[in-house]
């Protein structure tokens, strides 16, 4: 069994909105979050770095992150998918390029919920949901 590891960033604005990629009907699963696959030695912080430089072209680097999580997805019976799961604040629409050219939808967790979504979604989606609600958490 082969493990592939992948990093992805939710972005959050100030009322608790998701950024998500809108990759249409034909992608099988409606929205994701920004990121990708780890490549050749790796950090999961290198790889989200140039992960969303790469598809937004905006630097993480001089931005708060912080590391929400590692979800296995577990549905997967050929290979062992970890992803590592960070959130930061939503800089704002003026601050970030499309460049894969796909929508780019801000909306709440309860609605994104309701999407065709990578299985991993639903248990951080419902994670998310249920830090963001706690008085004790809070984004970076």
């Amino acid at each position: 069994m082969t493990l592939k590891e992948v990093v992805s960033c939710a972005f959050i604005d100030a009322v608790d909105r998701v950024l998500f990629q809108d990759n249409g009907p034909k992608a099988g699963f409606s929205y994701h979050f920004f990121g990708g696959s780890l490549e050749n030695g790796e950090t999961p912080e290198e790889a989200l770095i140039k992960r969303i430089i790469e598809e937004l072209d905006f630097d993480l680097s001089n931005h708060k992150v912080r590391h929400f999580g590692d979800y296995r997805d577990p549905f997967s019976k050929e290979r062992t998918s970890v992803e590592h799961v960070y959130i930061t604040r939503f800089p704002g629409f003026s601050y970030i390029k499309d460049m894969e050219e796909r929508n780019l939808v801000l909306m709440p967790i309860s609605t994104a919920r309701r999407h065709r979504l990578l299985p991993s979604y639903h248990r951080i989606l419902e994670d998310l949901e249920t830090a963001l609600r706690s008085p004790n958490f809070s984004l970076p």
